[in-house]
């Protein structure tokens, strides 16, 4: 048997890292350029629940925070 390796820690290192990158920085060009790139790259992979999920949960803390 073949043993598969997965690449899931280091995308969820990556992730970690790029979420405290957004966190500290107040550009919104960089904010809205990582998630331009993040859009292209879902559709490009046709994973339009995952980029349906992500454009709707963060609605939830948005209308609790303009509350």
């Amino acid at each position: 048997m073949e043993e598969r390796t997965s690449s899931i820690p280091a995308i969820i290192f990556l992730v970690f890292l790029l979420t405290i990158e957004i966190s500290f920085t107040y550009s919104i060009w960089l904010n809205l350029y990582i998630v331009c790139v993040v859009m292209v790259y879902l559709t490009f992979k046709k994973r339009f629940s995952i980029m349906f999920f992500l454009l709707a949960v963060p609605f939830i803390p948005a209308i609790t925070t303009f509350w």
